[in-house]
């Protein structure tokens, strides 16, 4: 199935992308819109990296069919589904927006890890035990059954 998939950190925003996509609008006019900091691809969902929710509700819009607006670790996704096709072997020109959009997300997940690597190393932590409690809630009162 090939997917129109449109990303955004701000949920007003994927709401106006999900307009967009119902008119028509590719890939290329929803990155160069309004809106900042749109991720707008047009990928076969096989790949779509790593994200099953996605693959469900793509799976499930027919040819043309918009999703509603879907919550992500990042931000909110909208995906429209423009064609479907059995599977196949695809040329290399057909599937290299995928195949970017998996590198692209791995090396931001290898950034993000060297980052917090960076950030952990050196840092001593110390737990206090005694002041745990003050964070857990209260313990349930004993019951006198008898």
């Amino acid at each position: 199935m090939l997917v129109t998939r449109a990303m955004v950190a701000d949920r007003a925003a994927a709401e106006r992308l999900r307009g967009e996509l119902i008119r028509g609008a590719v890939a290329e006019q929803l990155q160069s819109g309004p809106d900042q900091g749109v991720s707008a691809e047009r990928i076969w969902l096989q790949d779509v990296p790593k994200k099953p929710e996605m693959t469900v509700v793509a799976l499930g819009l027919d040819p043309g069919g918009v999703s509603p607006v879907l919550t992500t670790a990042t931000g909110f996704a909208v995906l429209r589904a423009d064609k479907r096709e059995p599977a196949r072997l695809r040329p290399f020109d057909e599937v290299r927006s995928g195949v970017q959009a998996k590198l692209q997300d791995a090396a931001r997940r290898a950034d993000a890890a060297r980052v917090r690597q960076r950030l952990r190393k050196g840092v001593d932590v110390e737990i206090i035990e005694a002041a745990l409690s003050f964070y857990l809630p209260p313990a349930p009162a004993a019951s006198c059954a008898g």
